[in-house]
């Protein structure tokens, strides 16, 4: 009779997990398709030109093959990854719809060319003339007399479509890296703050890449996750796991450069892995150290490969991508003023773009301590060294944020909104467990 009993009840737990699994995965899609369908401002950005622009780039590497067009030594070219601007392309050409000239990509310069100082001077200058007089002069002519630009609205709405299912697989990915730490209700809890979060509800409303950056990264960490614990697992799986885990960091990292955060922690996970006793599997750390080297390498190559724009010079190339971003924050600050100059005023703005104050991430901070003191105390054991590695990951994204964030604009503080939440989430499963282990007699709280 016992066992009968207990069959039903592991029956009921394992019907009720599956119930709230199910909730977890629902809930987050839900809020982000309401929040795309009911915007609460007018959509419209400029940088969404620039981006959906950018699908030029695409035309001339899949369309017409032409890896050595001068256009690809064109400032768009340069100051951003390539994979990002073939995701808009692609998206665009399944739909019909070919970006087959530098045409709107030129026009968001053309945009802020009776700006005084917007498109800076003598070098900073001739790069972006140097795309603007590649606009047809009818289109350039109605543009700086801000008459029409030559996008279309059902260019805006694929590429914007494209943006909100990308960010709700970024929601699924925060699901899943809570099913990683057996923590089914972190990972509901912190998918569902992911996707109502403001900076989050911008980045996927907008036709721009910064959501597909997250995403990404989202999902190599959760590839980390599987690398490390590789307890177990064939030379073949663990190859497939890395192969995955290859593709997730080359389209965040060819997306945008803000996703170096997450290689940051793969590096100081592969330094980790040196120290035994820190992870559950010693025998195994050398076997997750060498994957996670050969994925970051890996993806490191065909960051390099997929982008024509490095083929003439690639130190060169390698090194416009952060050079060219730190001489348009030049520009922006001569003519919108407002740049961060310290680490007190960065921090403060990070404080206030991820949790809304100062005194809200001092809590958040507050969370991150006792999460870690709560790993070192019961050590090793179960999945302590998961929780580990997302508070890692916030460090990491805190550190480089605040070393370098040239504004307090929203999506420069995107890449600390994921481990952010999951803190959160994770805090929020430690209390409920502890108030339902003071409810119940002789059960401790995990």
């Amino acid at each position: 009779m016992t066992n009968r009993n207990n069959s039903n009840d592991d029956r009921e737990s394992k019907r009720k997990q599956s119930s709230l699994r199910w909730i977890a995965f629902c809930l987050p899609v839900v809020l982000i398709v309401v929040q795309f369908t009911f915007p609460p401002v007018d959509r419209f950005h400029e940088d969404e030109v620039y981006w959906v622009g950018s699908a030029y780039y695409y035309d001339l590497a899949f369309v017409e093959r032409d890896f050595g067009h001068k256009d690809w030594q064109l400032l768009p070219a340069r100051e951003n990854p390539a994979l990002g601007k073939y995701l808009i392309g692609a998206t665009l050409h399944a739909t019909g719809r070919r970006i087959a000239t530098p045409d709107i990509l030129g026009s968001f310069y053309l945009m802020f060319a009776n700006m005084p100082g917007a498109w800076g001077t003598n070098e900073a200058f001739e790069k972006r003339r140097q795309v603007a007089i590649r606009v047809d002069p009818t289109i350039a002519e109605q543009v700086l007399r801000g008459e029409q630009l030559p996008i279309e609205d059902s260019d805006l709405r694929t590429v914007r479509r494209l943006m909100c299912l990308i960010g709700i697989l970024a929601a699924i990915g925060i699901i899943v890296i809570g099913w990683q730490c057996d923590r089914v209700i972190s990972g509901l809890v912190a998918s569902t703050l992911f996707a109502v979060h403001p900076i989050v509800v911008d980045a996927y409303s907008h036709a721009m890449i910064d959501i597909v950056a997250v995403c990404f990264s989202i999902w190599f960490i959760i590839g980390l996750i599987a690398l490390v614990d590789a307890k177990n697992r064939s030379i073949s799986r663990l190859s497939l796991v890395g192969a995955a885990t290859t593709a997730a960091l080359t389209l965040a990292c060819g997306s945008k450069m803000n996703s170096l955060v997450v290689v940051g922690v793969a590096g100081l996970v592969v330094i980790g892995l040196a120290v035994p006793w820190k992870w559950p599997d010693p025998q195994t750390r050398w076997k997750s150290a060498l994957a996670i080297f050969a994925t970051c390498s890996l993806a490191a190559i065909l960051c390099i490969v997929s982008n024509p724009s490095l083929y003439h010079d690639t130190v060169d190339g390698v090194m416009a991508l952060s050079n060219e971003h730190r001489l348009t924050a030049d520009i922006q600050e001569q003519i919108l003023g407002g740049r961060l100059h310290d680490v007190g005023s960065r921090v403060s703005a990070v404080a206030t773009l991820v949790c809304g104050s100062r005194f809200a991430m001092l809590v958040l901070i507050a969370l991150l301590g006792n999460q870690i003191r709560l790993i070192l105390w019961h050590g090793p054991n179960d999945r302590g060294w998961t929780l580990m590695l997302i508070a890692l990951w916030w460090l990491v994204a805190f550190v480089m944020l605040i070393s370098w964030i040239p504004f307090a604009w929203d999506r420069y503080a995107l890449p600390m909104v994921a481990p952010s939440v999951l803190i959160v989430g994770i805090s929020i499963e430690h209390l409920v467990h502890f108030i339902l282990s003071q409810r119940t007699p002789g059960k401790s709280s995990p």
